[in-house]
């Protein structure tokens, strides 16, 4: 079977009639092979362009009517094809912010004799907003003329979010490895802090048992030692915050702790947001770190100032609740009838979307801008909420504010055990010895001077190698070596261990200012080790030394021991 073609002219007589036909016939079969092959090729590429949503787009530079596929059309929305479609129908589903961005770079190309490649965001028939990219190049005529612009475009909205997507962690990376340094400078200044209000704390409860209470002096040292533990509170939030701090859970009153913390709340305020506290009526006894019911509290009035635009105010209220047993079931957050205290921070804000409202506990979701916040201050508030079997419940309009609920269990004091002994340095047994090692002068001098006073023979070193020297000169007779961690050169577990081969029977005490379980040291640290961590009270340190000379069980939970 060939392919011919045909072509014929009639030959005409006098009369004017047709006589013959007179022509030729030439073999197309090749060409119309290769025109099938076209066919089969274009087919082929409209199917790939088709399932990798690319259009096909022809611009006639004439009257700037456009012919496209069928994809082409799908990609703004449109189901069919029409022959209505143009360069300023396009532009008009190119969103106002970048029409005439896109304008520019399509005539300027056109007018250049170039080729253009773009992105911008379209407006579908639905509504819906995308992104797409797009490039076009010139076609030319046999004289040199630009005629066409053929193109193609494609929706790249998944790219896009994919990329805002690792812009958005890469940017908190960032902020997370800033945070990371500067915890680890807030870690540092919290442990020299600590150091020196150990000694502030030792020197004031040697000046109370040295004055009388009707003194003049006596409230004035007062006022150091309340200045003193509150620094300490600050450093414990400088630990945590340098995720450097053990939990310390403490009973205590919710009124009274609050009293304590609502100052500081308010520092964190603009002028133009007022906080307001109604204490309950009923004092709620409750366990808790106080450094962690601050961070709470901070996280979620710090949330509440963010909600507010101008003039606003903050009402925190405290109280007990009673869930019983048909007011868990009709969905109250905790889920067990009990007793709870309760704690409400309400604001005046813009209040939180429906679509957002489940997700505002997960990490790094946040409705505000990358640099307003992380994402993670709910979720921290949450994860503390939960360590100490607390709840949360939260009430939002849009427009109108929110209120977050916080439920923490009431403290029952019948499901606490016996935390040990206590023991008391007994004077007239100046025959122990006591082996002090601290590089800080001011807190060797204080503890040298109180262990002094109690009845103990004291040899203090302020180092490692100098306490190893006194420790050969006295030939085992130290009862009790008490040392910091963190020395210089050799550390005070290095020093306990060659003091301990060399001479069985010396117990140790550690101190740091550190919580024993961030010190690099702690990896060759025994379980149940004798550890007390700075600041502490001088009644505290004492009580300790005494058990571990006295009672003779290195073992022993004694009280303040971590």
């Amino acid at each position: 079977m060939r392919w011919i073609m045909l072509s014929a002219k009639p030959l005409f007589d006098s009369d004017g009639d047709v006589k013959r036909y007179y022509g030729t016939a030439v073999d197309i079969t090749d060409q119309k092979r290769v025109e099938e092959e076209i066919e089969i090729t274009r087919a082929h590429l409209d199917f790939a362009l088709e399932k990798c949503h690319i259009g096909w787009w022809d611009m006639n530079l004439e009257n700037y009517k456009t012919v496209r596929t069928l994809e082409h059309a799908r990609i703004f929305g449109y189901e069919t094809l029409d022959n209505k479609w143009s360069f300023d129908r396009f532009l008009a589903h190119v969103t106002e912010d970048d029409r005439s961005r896109v304008r520019k770079i399509i005539t300027s190309s056109i007018a250049n004799k170039r080729d253009f490649v773009f992105e911008c965001q379209i407006l579908k028939t639905d509504g819906e907003i995308r992104w797409i990219w797009s490039s076009g190049t010139l076609q030319y005529d046999r004289y040199g003329n630009a005629t066409h612009v053929l193109g193609i475009v494609q929706d790249i909205t998944d790219r896009k979010r994919v990329e805002k997507n690792q812009e958005r962690m890469q940017h908190l990376l960032q902020q997370s490895q800033k945070m990371e340094i500067v915890g680890q400078l807030a870690g540092g200044i919290a442990h020299d802090f600590n150091n020196s209000l150990t000694s502030i704390l030792g020197n004031v409860e040697m000046l109370f048992s040295k004055i009388d209470k009707d003194s003049s002096l006596f409230e004035h040292i007062k006022d150091i030692e309340i200045s003193a533990q509150h620094s300490a509170q600050l450093t414990r939030q400088l630990l945590m915050f340098a995720q450097k701090q053990l939990k310390s859970p403490k009973k205590g009153f919710l009124n009274r702790e609050m009293k304590k913390i609502i100052p500081g709340l308010r520092n964190l305020l603009d002028p133009d947001v007022k906080l307001v506290w109604h204490p309950g009526p009923e004092e709620a006894c409750i366990e808790i770190d106080p450094a962690e019911l601050e961070q709470l509290m901070i996280n979620y009035v710090v949330n509440a100032a963010d909600a507010i635009t101008g003039n606003g105010r903050i009402f925190i209220e405290t109280g007990i609740v009673n869930f019983d047993s048909s007011s868990c079931l009709i969905g109250y957050p905790c889920k067990a009838p009990s007793k709870h205290a309760m704690i409400s921070i309400t604001d005046t804000g813009s209040g939180i979307e429906k679509k957002a409202l489940p997700h505002i506990f997960e990490p790094f979701f946040t409705t505000k801008s990358v640099d307003k916040g992380t994402g993670l201050g709910l979720t921290a508030a949450y994860g503390i909420l939960r360590h100490n079997r607390g709840c949360i419940d939260c009430k939002t309009e849009t427009g109108k504010g929110t209120t977050f609920t916080i439920y923490l269990p009431l403290y029952d004091e019948h499901k606490r055990t016996n935390k040990g002994d206590q023991y008391t340095v007994h004077a007239g047994l100046s025959h122990e010895t006591v082996l002090l090692v601290e590089d800080d002068p001011f807190i060797l001098k204080i503890l040298g001077t109180l262990l002094t006073a109690s009845g103990l023979r004291v040899c203090s070193a302020p180092d490692a190698e100098s306490a190893l020297e006194i420790a050969e000169q006295d030939q085992g007779n130290i009862a009790l070596l008490v040392t910091d961690i963190v020395l210089p050169k050799m550390n005070g577990v290095e020093l306990s261990e060659k003091l301990v081969n060399k001479y069985p029977n010396i117990k140790t005490l550690y101190m740091s200012g550190y919580p024993l379980n961030v010190l690099p040291q702690n990896d060759n640290i025994s379980e149940g080790v004798n550890f007390i961590e700075k600041p502490f009270s001088i009644t505290e340190f004492k009580e300790i030394v005494a058990g571990l000379i006295y009672k003779g069980n290195q073992d022993q939970p004694l009280s303040n021991v971590n």
